[in-house]
């Protein structure tokens, strides 16, 4: 090797950390990207794309709520990332507290369209319902993954929490850190826990047309042995550099949640606003009409006080005027319609959901309070409502007849013929419905308009409704008495007739004594 050789390879090592330095005063070189959650469900990944961004990490799902669960837009965000021309990432959100590796093999088995050069991430917070895995549980996660992968997964934490314990285990397996802290990019705090960072989320002040998103900046060690970032390290894109956001009393903070409120978002009123609250504020500004394109929330919320009695400029910088324009807002709410909200009925679920709280929660997770049932359930009927029915009351009648199907209903016109009265008095013999047995009755199904309908008088609601199969069996019958109570009368009396009739003539063939009283003379005189 020569001399000017051996030169050459001692500095290019300075030469190539000087290149990722930024010069003081200007934005920082790196490959720019975004992560999204269930929030940015809407995203126009084109859009993100278009304006510099070069990578996108995407929720997978997680254990941070029961049951695990698969994040309800994973698929979709994939695929419209990927199509953008994005680099796309995967990750999984910590908190189960039974073995990782069962979270591990979820997350494997869950992936979608999962691809050789795709980033795969631990996200470890302890957020939600969740707790916060120590080394030990990170890196057994963490080794579960690669080895049904090849791929040994990042791990994502907050500055406060990597800092907060030691990471033997997991520095052991060449973990590589991507950093959360909202502070100037490419300059995390991570203390001595890490030798280093190759990601880093410095801020969820992003947005794209009214969806807030996080913005990170990545070092090219992060993409080693994956896809590699097509444009390489560069400036910022258009936006991505946020000013330092200000600062807020709890009680400033409460009016923009109790704004945010009214645009669906349905977390805590606690004073600390995040992206899920500047969500709900965006619609309510841009349903009212005072939000302008390249303005910020803060400049929107300052033309709504604007309407309110506010003053002052329109800078960005919401001061007490602008805080007393803002509550005016919401007191001429409270008065008008305590229950207003201003999302369009004509938008749907997907493009303007319910914001949810500032910590996301799985989609099996119920946000707004179930219909509470009355203090005493009713059991369900068979009978939609109790029917009127005649003051007269049905006959029963014996018979093997099968009910008709459909309950006929009351007030309908039958046409009957001393013929059919003495059918109608006559054992069926075969299972055909009592009341097509009676000639000229019209089908159960068939609506038929009551030439003759009975007084009001004539007809009472039950207490009980009746079921349907009795209903049937009664049905002839009722229609019967339909017809007036003369026909009825005559009715009973033949039937009556021609029963009595028939148990005689059985029990006559029969029985001796019958046969003693009711028989003849010569018969009579014969047996004895």
């Amino acid at each position: 090797m020569s001399i000017f050789a051996a030169i050459l390879l001692s500095v290019a090592p300075t030469l190539s950390a000087q290149a990722a330095e930024s010069p003081p005063g200007s934005s920082p070189q790196g490959v720019y990207g975004i992560d999204v959650a269930t929030s940015q469900s809407d995203l126009d990944f084109e859009a993100i794309r278009k304006a510099g961004y070069q990578f996108a990490i995407v929720k997978a799902g997680g254990s941070n709520v029961s049951p695990t669960y698969t994040a309800p837009f994973y698929q979709k965000q994939v695929e419209r990332a990927r199509a953008a021309g994005l680099l796309v990432g995967h990750y999984w959100v910590a908190g189960s507290r039974d073995d990782p590796k069962k979270d591990a093999k979820f997350f494997v088995d869950h992936l979608s369209d999962y691809r050789e050069g795709d980033i795969l991430v631990l996200d470890n917070e302890g957020i939600d319902d969740g707790e916060f895995w120590n080394d030990e549980k990170t890196a057994s996660f963490l080794k579960e993954v690669q080895s049904k992968t090849g791929r040994l997964p990042l791990f994502y934490t907050n500055s406060s929490l990597v800092r907060s314990i030691d990471w033997p285990q997991t520095k052991a397996l060449g973990t590589k850190l991507w950093i959360a802290h909202f502070t100037t990019p490419a300059k995390p705090n991570i203390g001595n826990a890490f030798p280093t960072w190759v990601i880093h989320q410095y801020s969820d002040g992003g947005k794209q047309d009214i969806i807030p998103f996080d913005i990170d900046i990545a070092k090219l060690d992060a993409f080693e042995g994956l896809s590699q970032p097509p444009n390489g390290e560069t400036g910022p894109p258009v936006g991505a550099i946020i000013p330092p956001k200000a600062s807020y009393t709890v009680e400033q903070g409460k009016i923009i949640q109790r704004i945010a409120a009214v645009g669906g978002y349905t977390g805590p009123i606690d004073g600390d606003p995040g992206n899920n609250t500047w969500l709900g504020v965006s619609r309510v500004l841009k349903q009212s009409n005072v939000l302008k394109d390249a303005e910020t929330n803060e400049q929107g919320l300052q033309r709504l006080a604007q309407k309110y009695g506010y003053t002052g400029a329109i800078d960005g910088v919401l001061n007490a005027d602008a805080f007393a324009g803002l509550r005016a807002y919401l007191d001429s709410r409270s008065a008008a319609k305590p229950n207003a909200v201003s999302v369009k009925p004509s938008e749907s679920v997907e493009s303007a959901p319910a914001v949810p709280s500032e910590k996301p929660v799985a989609p099996e997770s119920v946000e707004s309070a179930p219909a509470v049932p009355s203090e005493k359930p009713v059991a369900p009927e068979s009978v939609e409502s109790a029917p009127a029915v005649s003051s007269i009351e049905p006959i029963p009648v014996m018979s093997s007849a099968k009910p008709a199907e459909t309950a006929p209903r009351h007030g309908r016109t039958f046409v009957v013929s001393p013929d059919d009265l003495a059918a109608a008095a006559t054992p069926a013999e075969s299972a055909e419905p009592v009341g097509s047995a009676i000639s000229g009755v019209e089908e159960p199904e068939r609506a038929v308009e009551d030439a003759n309908p009975a007084p009001a008088e004539s007809s009472v609601a039950t207490s009980k409704p009746e079921s349907a199969s009795a209903r049937g069996k009664a049905a002839p019958f009722a229609a019967l008495a339909s017809t007036g109570v003369d026909s009825v009368v005559s009715l009973i009396g033949v039937s009556l007739v021609l029963l009595v009739g028939g148990v005689i003539a059985v029990l006559r063939s029969r029985h001796r004594w019958f046969k003693g009283v009711f028989g003849s003379a010569e018969e009579s005189r014969s047996e004895s």
